[in-house]
């Protein structure tokens, strides 16, 4: 039937989606970042429960030392570095040597002599508090023990000998007394990955989910 009164329902469906509200845009909440595991963290606020152990193992295997100057065919890894640095401690430190750089899998490698410019400061803050949650989630005391700052010298000592170039005339040289016998040879990416979870096994007893894939994959690649 036509006339005034008549009322087409077809354009009440029309008229409502004029004036409903948009869609909301994606929202990515500022300041964070997505690990491997999947997980959203705030690297300026991580909690001691963002700590995940596969997070740490594999960023770090892919993290060069020094900034990735490193004179070697391939990256030379935190997370070798972290290995070797748990080896050479006090045993009963050898967790805490494993997790010394752990802060790297969230924040950046940064070289030492430019990560203590005053300048950098909010940086160096940044990581205390990654490490804070670092050694809250793992049950570590909250200071590096001295083993491991020893440790960590006597190996980034090692380093600069057999994988940086020659020292710079000026600069206070490598005393041999305070490096590792045997020369460092860097691994591949995967065996960096599966050696720290194997040593992590090791010092905890608890078996990563990842460890078994990497040793696979580190057994596929030839050792350079």
């Amino acid at each position: 039937m036509s006339g005034h009164g008549a009322h087409d329902p077809g354009s009440r469906p029309a008229a409502h989606a004029a004036h409903a509200a948009p869609p909301a845009p994606p929202y990515r909440e500022p300041g964070t970042i997505q690990t491997p595991s999947g997980r959203i963290v705030k690297p300026l606020a991580l909690a001691p429960g963002d700590i995940d152990i596969e997070d740490i193992a594999h960023a770090l295997a892919r993290t060069c030392r020094f900034g990735g100057r490193v004179l070697s065919s391939s990256i030379y890894s935190v997370a070798q570095h972290s290995v070797l640095v748990s080896l050479a401690c006090d045993p009963a430190d050898a967790l805490w040597g494993l997790l010394h750089d752990a802060e790297e899998a969230y924040w950046p490698d940064m070289p030492g002599p430019v990560k203590h410019m005053p300048e950098m400061a909010f940086l160096r803050e940044a990581c205390a508090r990654a490490m804070s949650a670092i050694v809250a989630h793992f049950g570590l005391p909250p200071v590096e023990p001295p083993s491991v700052k020893d440790a960590d010298r006597r190996v980034a000592n090692t380093e600069m000998r057999d994988l940086m170039p020659p020292r710079p005339p000026g600069w206070p040289p490598i005393d041999p007394a305070r490096t590792l016998p045997d020369r460092i040879e860097p691994w591949t990416v995967w065996r960096s990955h599966y050696h720290f979870l194997e040593r992590y096994e090791e010092l905890t007893g608890i078996v990563p989910p990842a460890r078994d894939r990497m040793r696979a994959l580190a057994d596929e690649i030839p050792h350079p």
